[in-house]
């Protein structure tokens, strides 16, 4: 099975690089291409674990914001079973985090539960709500879907299930896409910089 290849493979990798770093008493940053240009790495906070209808969402998220984390990652926690009614829920929800968050940077997971039809007419619904991006809204294997929206102007962020660089190919030149690799998952630190 490549999955558990490429996971074996990123073990080895990430342990090399540790070893080699340690050896020179520095970090894998360190002595990676991003220590050497110093080059600080944006962090967002995930808040897939918290319920975004709770009593204190609101202020939660307000406090991250001013905590100063780049941005923030909820989940919307129904999707297309939901029908119409549990898209305009979904709609709320993001409108209540927009009266808290007018500037902040807010990505919403989808756990790839959402099909196309769905994403588009969330999308459409939206208006001039401003998402940085829809994180893996459809199963890993729907390239062309995937494809079809980046290219359309929603951006899409995915890559936590991708196991090689060859997988990460048809996204690095097309359309709108964050790509956020599992470093284990696609073979290691090496494969992931290429």
């Amino acid at each position: 099975d490549l999955r558990w290849q490429s996971h074996v493979l990123g073990a080895v990798d990430c342990a090399l690089w540790d070893a080699k770093a340690r050896k020179a008493g520095q970090s894998v940053a360190e002595i990676s291409a991003i220590g050497r240009l110093g080059k600080k790495v944006p962090c967002y906070v995930s808040m897939i674990s918290l319920d975004i209808d709770g009593p204190n969402s609101q202020e939660i998220a307000e406090a991250l914001y001013h905590l100063g984390f780049w941005g923030q990652k909820w989940d919307l926690p129904e999707g297309p079973e939901s029908g119409a009614s549990g898209l305009d829920r979904n709609l709320t929800r993001i409108k209540k985090l927009r009266e808290v968050l007018p500037e902040g940077r807010l990505m919403i997971e989808l756990h790839r539960r959402w099909t196309p039809a769905y994403l588009r007419a969330f999308v459409d619904k939206m208006g001039d709500i401003n998402i940085t991006w829809f994180e893996d809204p459809f199963p890993v294997n729907h390239t062309r879907n995937y494809l079809t929206f980046g290219a359309g102007g929603t951006t899409i962020c995915l890559g936590e299930k991708l196991n090689s660089p060859n997988a990460f190919a048809p996204f690095l030149e097309a359309g709108n896409f964050v790509l956020q690799p599992d470093i284990i998952a696609c073979g290691g630190y090496t494969a992931a910089r290429y």
